[in-house]
């Protein structure tokens, strides 16, 4: 019989960092895509360099906060069931929670220059076509979404979770022939 040590945050840390990493994977594509889209915009719809510069500050930025989230996500996984990896995985998650916090505060802060990008972009439209769907979001109302600017904490602090989960005692399973026993460790 052979017991195995099981952190007890371990399976919130493995779901959340995949979240991040599929986050991550999108920030990425999302940032790449921004950044290359400024000159195209540009060129289609008439922005000036304002509108330009909006689109590489927000694919930069957003480009940054996907690699770091894709690197977290993977040492999150990576190091769940490490228990000398406690501390790191708690700084981890406050670093998130930090960035998190910073990407709300981009968002307040550059609305009012995204909002006038998209009407550059809305009387482009209208020239062109002669009407628009008035159904556009435009960045205030992305700014001021409650829901939109939690969900950028919820992740980070799942982590903090597990990562505080895992500074409890672990539990060890000691497989037998035929049942499986749970103990609690003490230190």
């Amino acid at each position: 019989m052979t017991p195995t040590v099981k952190l007890r945050g371990a399976g919130l840390l493995k779901v959340v960092g995949i979240l991040m990493i599929i986050f991550g994977a999108i920030a990425l594509i999302s940032g790449l895509s921004s950044i290359g889209s400024g000159s195209v915009m540009a060129s289609m719809f008439g922005l000036d360099s304002l509108g330009i510069q909006y689109f590489k500050i927000i694919g930069t930025i957003s480009l940054i906060t996907g690699i770091i989230e894709l690197v977290f996500g993977i040492l999150g996984i990576r190091f769940r069931n490490l228990p000398d990896k406690v501390m790191f995985l708690l700084v981890i998650g406050i670093i998130q929670m930090v960035i998190a916090a910073f990407s709300t505060l981009y968002n307040h802060t550059l609305a009012p220059i995204g909002d006038r990008v998209m009407e550059q972009i809305t009387q482009a439209m209208t020239d062109m076509y002669g009407g628009i769907n008035s159904a556009m979001p435009n960045a205030t109302m992305l700014q001021d979404n409650i829901a939109l600017n939690s969900i950028g904490f919820v992740i980070p602090a799942l982590f903090i979770i597990g990562a505080l989960l895992n500074r409890l005692p672990p539990k060890v399973q000691v497989i037998g022939t035929l049942d499986i026993e749970e103990k609690e460790v003490s230190e």
